[in-house]
């Protein structure tokens, strides 16, 4: 495991403390050690340069999804003037996240939809 994946993986444990917070200390505690977590990761990321990916998402759902994710971790997405639709270039994805569309695939199945 490198060092990014450790530090991805202590980020996403502050988050879900920060979520799951009871008190306003505990919450402001653990964004400003999500902060923390956040530059170091930058600073990993300005030592190995980018490389860009290129996805192919089935439909427009699971491209939304995708983008949302993204932005939500701090990942800018983009498309090429006369690219697809369902096509996605991301640039700051590590080469371990080839598999993601399984994997939201797989977590969208579990997922229950909401009936009107």
């Amino acid at each position: 495991m490198t060092i990014e994946d450790q530090l991805r993986e202590r980020l996403w444990k502050v988050e879900a403390l920060h979520f799951g917070a009871t008190s306003a200390g505990e919450r402001e505690a653990a964004s400003a050690a999500a902060d923390r977590l956040r530059e170091k990761l930058d600073e990993a990321a300005r030592s190995d340069p980018p490389v860009e990916m290129k996805f192919s998402l089935p439909d427009e759902w699971s491209v939304r999804l995708f983008v949302a994710l993204c932005r939500r971790y701090g990942v800018h997405p983009f498309r090429y003037s006369r690219q697809r639709p369902g096509g996605v270039v991301n640039s700051s994805l590590g080469r371990d996240a080839a598999g993601i569309e399984p994997a939201l695939r797989r977590r969208s199945a579990q997922t229950p939809l909401r009936r009107r």
